[in-house]
């Protein structure tokens, strides 16, 4: 308090040539106000005519756009300067409470964020309730009423007791004998330390009991004096009359309303006779030429102050406040247990549901089969049918080709319907019943004997045998993934049929088989991999990156919709500190939900791992892509004012960035301009990266691996830095 006595008898607020405009729309117009130091200063004014917005441009929360604003002997956010910060108390006319804590606990987050001790926090805490007449501290603050509600946010303004308070409204819904005494608190305040106050009030004849009354209306001030000054003046009985007529004047006055004359006489409030407030040069100037109001403002704007009003206060981020952040977020988690299990099990739901239905083995699918091959009896074979029948070892179906294609082809999941004509199982498929007809004529068995036999001696095959032994097939192919599987399943069968000829014929393999041989196991992967190896990879990398903007894209704006951000701006928190305390808070549940995610992926699904070492670069590369996703929550946090705003456009990033990544199908297989755009998105090398690492065994020496990592590295700082941005604008 030594600082505040030092000041002497200079103001504590003073505002000159204040303009402050949302859009087209004009809030403050040319607004002086001075505010002594040490005294109560009563706001008055209707709804809308711009209190609330004045108040914010003097704790530093907006920018005004003309004019300039000197609190405490400096501009808002000067370095060095405590507003916002410990050295003002504010209360806004939201509750800008957290519902889940303790009133306890609101005590010890922003007196942690005021830099006060425990103790000191507990000493303060107890006398305030006592004196606002609030019950048990390990209350809830949703559990209070609305009007015990506001007591606790006026608590917390005076918390730290300091130089500075601005209260909104602070006796709203308050019991009258509780008003008189939280007055009687605010004057004896004043009195013992020289705080100043600026309250804001609907009750006029309540604000008499300020030491200074400033009349506003259409963001002027119509006049600031002493109450009894104002009644004496105008020759009134009360202040509501005086404000009347105030207002009469205005709508009669012909210039500008930037141009009214604002009575603006001060006498001594603590007893004494001196003046405490002489007039500004400002005024003179105003007084002894009109004209040149506009001119003068802007030259004391440009003299009194350089620096950004709404820059912060401190520039490093200090652990103090990004410890209390991290506390006060970690304890809005698990006050909500059903939520935290939820942001726990969703991205192992979701992977769980990828692995069950995406990928897997088809069954019951429909083959319509008619097989009219009459086979052969090679005891009475004669020509080729005997050069093949003494060369084979006897095996199953050797008398009946048409059988045993059949049951090469056959596994489970396959459901075959038989027919007797090529007539009727092509109509299977024509009326949805079979996916795929096969076709098997009379005489397949003998004709393709002929066909075998001419390959191995090299002579010429007639077209009628080349007829005759070939199986035809008739599909539906609306459904490509089905058509793909049948086709795959059918030359895996030919395959059988002819291998069973080699195995059992003493027949060379080259002799019938194709000039292409492919390697068996292949360099990477394996032919048993399904679908699902594929896609699992960048399935992980998709669903972290889009669950952790859910993490973080509505978390500002849903505490900047209650008034909370703006407290907590107030109390001197930097967007520095908020960025990284989110991070922080929010990497703890990430890190489990990319442990449990990769578990299932990994264990209960057995999806391919060529070395399961390979685990920590998985887990590594999934907590970049989390840490990613939530900077770009933050970033949407910041630019969105409404919870619909921030999840349309959340809805709308995740699902073109999974389409677009090369997750689902490869990028080869898009247009190259769409290709480009691809490798743009933070996911799309990400994905490439968790393959290479999954399928491939690589590991960071390799440039798919690296680039990846280094790609989303990148984007986290990108997004961290955007967010940053958007949040000082935004503030």
């Amino acid at each position: 308090m030594a600082a505040i006595e030092e000041r002497g008898n200079q103001m504590a607020v003073e505002v000159r040539g204040a303009y402050r405009s949302y859009g087209s729309l004009s809030v403050l117009k040319g607004l002086n106000m001075d505010v002594p130091n040490g005294c109560i200063y009563g706001l008055l004014g209707a709804s809308g005519c711009g209190k609330t917005t004045l108040l914010k441009c003097i704790i530093g929360r907006l920018q005004l756009s003309e004019g300039s604003v000197i609190v405490l002997g400096q501009a808002p956010g000067a370095r060095g300067h405590s507003i916002p910060g410990k050295d003002v108390g504010y209360m806004p006319q939201d509750l800008a409470l957290f519902g889940d804590f303790t009133m306890l606990e609101t005590m010890y987050y922003f007196g942690t964020l005021f830099g006060m001790s425990p103790k000191k926090v507990r000493e303060r805490g107890k006398f305030l309730l006592e004196l606002l007449e609030l019950p048990s501290v390990t209350k809830t603050i949703k559990k209070l009423s609305g009007g015990q509600q506001r007591r606790v946010s006026f608590a917390v303004a005076m918390l730290q007791e300091p130089p500075l308070l601005i209260l909104d409204e602070p006796t709203v819904g308050v019991d009258p004998l509780l008003r008189a005494k939280i007055w009687e608190h605010l004057l004896e305040l004043v009195q013992r330390t020289r705080t100043t106050i600026i309250i804001t009030t609907h009750y006029i004849e309540e604000a008499r009991q300020a030491h200074v009354v400033g009349l506003m209306r259409n963001g002027l001030l119509l006049a600031q004096s002493p109450p009894d000054d104002l009644i004496k003046t105008h020759g009134m009985t009360t202040l509501e009359e005086v404000f009347l007529s105030l207002c009469r004047e205005q709508e009669t006055q012909e210039r500008p309303p930037s141009q009214l004359s604002i009575q603006h006489s001060f006498t001594a409030l603590n007893g004494g006779d001196e003046d405490l407030n002489e007039e500004t040069p400002l005024l003179k100037s105003k007084r002894n030429n009109k004209a040149s109001w506009t001119s003068n403002a802007k030259k004391m704007l440009k003299s009194m102050c350089e620096c950004d009003p709404i820059n912060p206060s401190t520039i490093l981020p200090r652990p103090r406040s990004i410890a209390a952040l991290c506390w006060k977020n970690f304890t809005r988690i698990y006050r909500n247990p059903g939520l935290l299990i939820f942001q726990f099990l969703l991205p192992a739901f979701q992977i769980v549901l990828f692995c069950l239905a995406i990928g897997g083995n088809f069954s019951g699918v429909s083959v319509a089969i008619m097989n009219s091959d009459r086979g052969i009896n090679y005891s009475e074979a004669t020509g080729m049918g005997e050069y093949i029948f003494d060369k084979c070892t006897p095996f199953e179906n050797m008398d009946n080709f048409g059988s045993l294609f059949v049951s090469k082809l056959d596994d489970k999941s396959l459901d075959f319907t038989y027919y007797d004509s090529m007539t009727d199982a092509v109509d299977a498929v024509k009326k949805g019943k079979a996916w795929m007809a096969i076709v098997i004529p009379e005489n397949f068995t003998q004709d393709m004997v002929e066909r075998l036999g001419s390959i191995i001696l090299q002579d010429n095959i007639p077209d009628d045998i080349i007829n005759g032994s070939t199986i035809e097939i008739y599909e539906d192919v609306t459904d490509l993934q089905m058509t793909y599987t049948l086709q795959n399943k059918t030359t895996a069968a030919s395959e059988l049929f002819l291998e069973a000829f080699i195995n059992n014929c003493n027949i060379s393999k080259k002799d019938i088989s194709s000039p292409l041989q492919v390697h068996n196991p292949p360099v990477y992967g394996g032919f048993h991999l399904s679908y699902t190896d594929y896609v699992a990879p960048g399935m992980i990398v998709s669903i972290t990156f889009g669950m952790s903007i859910g993490l973080t894209a509505l978390s500002f704006v849903i505490e900047r919709k209650e008034g909370l951000l703006d407290r907590t701006w107030v109390a001197g928190v930097n967007v520095t500190e908020m960025v990284i305390a989110q991070i922080l808070t929010q990497c703890i549940i990430l890190f489990v939900q990319s442990t449990i995610l990769i578990i299932l992926v990994r264990f209960a699904f057995k999806v391919y791992m060529v070395h399961l070492r390979s685990i920590f670069l998985v887990e590594l590369l999934t907590m970049l892509q989390g840490l990613t996703g939530m900077a770009y929550g933050l970033l949407i946090s910041s630019l969105c004012q409404q919870e619909t705003s921030a999840m349309q456009i959340m809805a709308g990033s995740v699902y073109p960035v999974l389409l677009m990544s090369g997750i689902i199908w490869p990028l080869e297989g898009m247009p190259k301009f769409l290709r480009y755009i691809s490798y743009a998105l933070p996911t799309t090398y990400a994905a490439e990266a968790m393959r290479s690492i999954m399928g491939r065994g690589w590991g960071l020496a390799d440039m798919f691996v690296w680039r990846g990592f280094t790609i989303t590295i990148a984007w986290f700082l990108l997004f961290g830095v955007l967010a940053t941005i958007g949040l000082r604008l935004r503030k």
